[in-house]
């Protein structure tokens, strides 16, 4: 799940890895222009990204709690097991329904440990405690036989070998923009955003550019340049507040429970209104 930051003594906004994959699942949705060039082969990419982080259900419906804020655990506070078992449940479940997919959701979560193929100077494998690398790196191991594996099984198909010549990285990253834009609004408290910048977002299979989003005012955000369809684009993504305080599993899953869903609602403009 997603604790998203609050000021000292403010409730913070707990969301959860189902609902930040659909946020990212609307910024696919509404992303090209004559610009940067919309997301293809269309019906498998949305499916991927709407369940790239998919492996975390289990952790969505039956949070573990931190004892030391009464609250689940953040994204990358999670403990280190927990999180290793995520990774390929991800891939297992794309793959269902299609192996390009299941071979993305296999680069985005080895991606996320070895930053981002190049996109994020954050390479998160250097962070995992020295007891648990062995067991990550079978886990990358696996990754890596999966990813061999399911390119192999397209390079069978004429279409699907063209995907992979025409469209794996360009996918990639087209990904891991979406995904980073969603952590961006998801992970920081409304009145904490700042300027940020997402470097190597595709314009084509060939061509990228860095994009830059900065708050103006009343929940609308400039993004330069602007890679989306429409002038302007409402996003919205529901969660539940909820006061850190002791709690423990049962009586954290009983907060969620009875927490109303809320909703935040942001605008992304490509001009200063």
């Amino acid at each position: 799940m997603i604790v998203q930051s609050a000021l000292q003594d403010q409730p913070h906004f707990i969301i959860t890895m189902a609902e930040h994959s659909l946020l990212a699942g609307q910024f696919a949705r509404a992303f090209g222009n004559t610009r940067f060039e919309s997301v293809s082969p269309l019906s498998e990419m949305l499916y991927l990204i709407d369940h790239h982080d998919q492996g975390w259900f289990d952790l969505d419906i039956s949070p573990r709690v931190n004892p030391k804020t009464g609250l689940p655990w953040h994204l990358s506070n999670t403990p280190n097991r927990l999180k290793m078992m995520t990774m390929m449940k991800s891939v297992h479940f794309n793959q269902m329904h299609h192996c390009y997919c299941g071979l993305l959701a296999a680069m985005h979560m080895w991606g996320i440990y070895h930053g981002r193929y190049g996109l994020s100077g954050n390479a998160l494998i250097d962070t995992i405690p020295k007891k648990y690398k062995d067991e990550f790196n079978q886990e990358f191991i696996l990754l890596a036989k999966k990813k061999t594996w399911l390119e192999t099984q397209l390079a069978k198909d004429p279409t699907t070998q063209n995907w992979l010549r025409r469209y794996l990285w360009q996918n990639y990253k087209q990904l891991q923009f979406f995904d980073s834009l969603a952590l961006y609004f998801n992970c920081t408290g409304e009145t904490m955003r700042l300027p940020a910048s997402f470097v190597q977002v595709p314009l084509s299979a060939i061509q990228t550019q860095t994009i830059k989003i900065e708050p103006i005012e009343n929940n609308q955000y400039l993004l330069t340049p602007f890679p989306f369809k429409q002038p302007k684009v409402s996003i919205s993504f529901q969660g539940r507040y909820l006061l850190p305080e002791q709690r423990d599993t049962d009586q954290l899953h009983q907060a969620l429970l009875y927490a109303p869903l809320q909703r935040q609602q942001v605008q992304l403009v490509g001009t200063c209104l």
